[in-house]
């Protein structure tokens, strides 16, 4: 992993999220939001396009109808993902559109937790799978059933994630909850967090589930080294540097390069949100590796930094969300 291109791509980063502040201060309510919008640019190496974005962005707010959660500042979000991933953002919307009506047959709530799936769904096929859709639904449930005051909505971008795991539906979730069991036993919190990195470490099959769980003992034990402390807001990212062979050592560049944001005006007072964005931002570069590149590991490595992405993307839209009782998305 080069220094010099990773520093880069935090000074990119810095600019980018300073450019979003000084256009959209009147149209978005919180930096995070403009932190999560960079780092997407960042970690897909995409061009960043002031103009092109807002003109996505205006475009899906006069498409939708008057009480959509994509009429707030959802929309921006969904603009960097649809600039980012497709040459006709704005053709695609549309058939992205669609993906989210189905979902919503298949009985996934209204709302910016189901926008959220069906764009983790859209990105991966383009287009509606809806047996996959289905499986997605009957693994949420499942997830239910084990941990009922734990599954949210938010969990609907995981289970499209889970769908796509080649493994019989009741094994996958006894796979999920043996991770969640024994980690729990080697020291990590039950709730929320502990939840989603079972579901993380779920995702790859290359390894075993004895040496995973040793890895992420080992990334939270450098964390607390580190002084970036092994409290449950890092465990998704405990369990993305896991899934690297040696995926511990680079824990101090996570330290290095969120303490350089720590200090800066405009990022001093999210210093967890700074660790979870350069851990995306250096596993990213970690899969540009030619090694990891070769690998189902870059496929799953990539997926997981998706669902990272989209769990902060939720957990941010939801603070803002106008949620529509109906007509949302249309």
């Amino acid at each position: 992993m080069e220094q010099q291109r990773l520093e880069r791509k935090m000074e990119r980063y810095i600019e980018i999220v300073s450019q979003l502040k000084s256009k959209l201060k009147w149209s978005v309510s919180n930096n995070q939001t403009y932190m999560m919008i960079a780092s997407m640019y960042i970690v897909n190496e995409k061009e960043f396009d002031m103009d092109r974005f807002l003109d996505i962005s205006e475009y899906i707010k006069d498409e939708v109808g008057l009480f959509s959660t994509l009429k707030s500042q959802t929309r921006f979000t969904t603009a960097a993902m649809l600039d980012i991933h497709f040459d006709t953002p704005k053709e695609m919307f549309h058939k992205y559109l669609e993906v989210y009506e189905a979902f919503v047959d298949q009985r996934f709530q209204r709302g910016v937790f189901t926008y959220i799936a069906a764009m983790v769904h859209f990105l991966k096929h383009k287009e509606l799978n809806l047996p996959l859709v289905q499986r997605a639904r009957s693994i949420y449930k499942g997830m239910r059933v084990e941990h009922p005051f734990l599954t949210t909505n938010m969990d609907y971008p995981l289970s499209v994630l889970l769908g796509e795991v080649d493994k019989e539906e009741d094994a996958l979730i006894n796979y999920v909850e043996a991770f969640y069991a024994h980690l729990n036993e080697n020291g990590f919190t039950k709730g929320n967090q502990l939840q989603f990195l079972s579901h993380i470490l779920a995702l790859p099959s290359e390894e075993s589930e004895k040496v995973l769980v040793e890895r992420v003992q080992k990334v939270k034990s450098t964390f607390v080294d580190f002084r970036l402390k092994g409290k449950q807001a890092y465990y998704p990212e405990m369990g993305m540097l896991s899934l690297i062979e040696n995926g511990a050592t680079h824990v101090s560049t996570v330290k290095q390069l969120s303490s350089k944001l720590d200090k800066e005006k405009l990022f001093k007072w999210y210093p967890d949100m700074n660790v979870k964005i350069t851990t995306n931002i250096v596993v990213s570069e970690i899969t540009e590796d030619t090694n990891v590149s070769e690998t189902n590991l870059y496929t799953a490595i990539e997926a997981i930094v998706q669902a990272q992405q989209a769990a902060m993307v939720a957990v941010l839209a939801s603070s803002s969300a106008v949620v529509a009782g109906g007509g949302d998305g249309s």
